[in-house]
């Protein structure tokens, strides 16, 4: 049933001026929970009728309610509500208190002096009065996005719309393949149409290595020197800051694209939050600052993986379970198509194509898939820039696989007919 706007606008209004602010809170909530309003046209709600509550509120102190007090507790605790906002509504108390100056001033001389309560109301009146001389005022850094675009070519349009739509509907994918097919220009590109280009959200990239923790990627406890002391400061990390900048524009698409994710030891990166990622909407405690996140609806995750390097966790079950896998491979064709684009005559490309398959037959006999992509042959346009990939790209990672007890004598012998095929090119 939809939600006629301005009519909750007005029962809104007459909440708030007979039964205070925190009842108007309260309606609104409730319409957002049983009617399915938009979050969009809530979060715009709930900033409008802050803002009506602080135009009405600029009165007599008589004329507060109980409830406008529980109201503001309920704004000022509210992490989902942008903090310039809350802030102007913490003015709002202290513009209460300013008011209400004189008749605390009475109160405390009715108190005995030396009393307890004496002094309690005494301090207040002192932290009060000197809070803007003293307090920081801790602003969440404003999280802001460079204009990304991904590297050309542009992806098939087939795969493209695939992932887009296993994305659209899972929220979390990874793409799985050898190194070299072309994951990460390929998640770029789903990440840059799916928030088309930019005008309906944004998108950025992190490298997963094997030193990445978690509190490089939800948050850490530092320490920090406060004049002649020193403190324990807990920092966001990028994780906790998306998820906090996809709450408040709920509007937007934010998509994460993780490249290498096995790179790291997952469970230790993510800890927590591997719940989070499963049940969407149910707050997580966070280890070091003892805050509840939640993993918003549109937060979007694209992860690519390599599946046959030694340097790399495998991605488990846990992970598996909460992300839609699809795998990217590699073949001749896509391999043909990238050389005749670099401008290389057809007997280099026919060259660079059986290399292509000599090397991949041999990950097939030894591990059981491929394991060299295409992107390896990037830049090969004659003989001897054939010659150069060979020397510096493939040559190595054959070595570095293969030239092991068992494995050797193959590799040899792979090594030999390649070079002398080159000798005769």
């Amino acid at each position: 049933m939809s939600v006629n706007v301005e009519e909750l606008k007005e029962r809104l209004l007459r909440d708030l001026d007979e039964r205070g602010f925190e009842y108007a809170l309260g309606t609104l909530r409730h319409v957002h929970a049983r009617q399915s309003l938009p979050a969009n046209t809530y979060v715009e709600l709930m900033i409008w009728l802050i803002n009506e509550f602080l135009q009405r509120k600029n009165v007599r102190i008589e004329d507060w309610k109980d409830e406008d007090i529980k109201g503001v507790e309920i704004i000022l605790g509210d992490d989902d509500i942008p903090f310039d906002l809350r802030l102007e509504v913490f003015k709002a108390l202290l513009g209460f208190y300013g008011k209400a100056r004189e008749e605390i001033g009475r109160i405390v001389n009715t108190l005995s002096p030396g009393t307890v309560a004496s002094k309690v109301i005494k301090g207040l009146i002192v932290l009060m009065e000197n809070f803007e001389r003293f307090a920081e005022v801790k602003r969440p850094e404003k999280l802001t996005f460079p204009s990304l675009i991904p590297p050309e070519p542009r992806p098939k349009e087939d795969l493209l719309n695939e992932i887009i739509s296993v994305l659209e509907e899972s929220k979390q994918v990874i793409l799985i393949g050898p190194p070299g097919a072309g994951k990460t220009h390929l998640a770029m590109w789903v990440a840059h149409l799916f928030t088309e280009e930019g005008r309906r959200g944004v998108w950025t990239l992190v490298q997963f290595h094997r030193s990445y923790r978690y509190d490089d990627f939800i948050e850490r406890a530092v320490l920090k020197s406060r004049g002649i002391s020193v403190e324990l400061v807990v920092e966001q990390q990028l994780f906790v800051r998306l998820c906090r900048y996809a709450r408040q524009n709920p509007e937007k698409r934010v998509v994460l694209v993780i490249d290498e994710i096995n790179r790291a030891d997952i469970a230790g990166v993510f800890g927590e939050l591997i719940y989070a990622l499963e049940y969407r909407g149910y707050p997580v405690k966070l280890a070091y600052s003892g805050e509840h996140l939640v993993v918003p609806e549109n937060l979007y995750i694209i992860a690519t993986a390599n599946d046959i390097d030694r340097g790399t966790f495998d991605i488990g079950i846990a992970l598996r379970r909460r992300f839609e896998v699809k795998r990217v491979d590699t073949n001749e064709e896509v391999l043909r198509e990238l050389l005749q684009n670099e401008g290389a005559p057809n007997d280099v490309i026919s060259a660079t194509v059986d290399i292509f398959k000599r090397v991949n037959n041999l990950f097939e006999k030894t591990i059981g898939k491929r394991g060299l992509g295409h992107l390896f042959f990037r830049g090969v346009r004659d003989k001897n820039s054939l010659v150069h990939v060979w020397r510096y790209r493939i040559k190595p990672l054959i070595e570095a696989y293969f030239l092991v007890p068992g494995m050797m004598s193959d590799a040899q012998q792979l090594i030999k007919d390649v070079e002398s095929q080159l000798g005769k090119l």
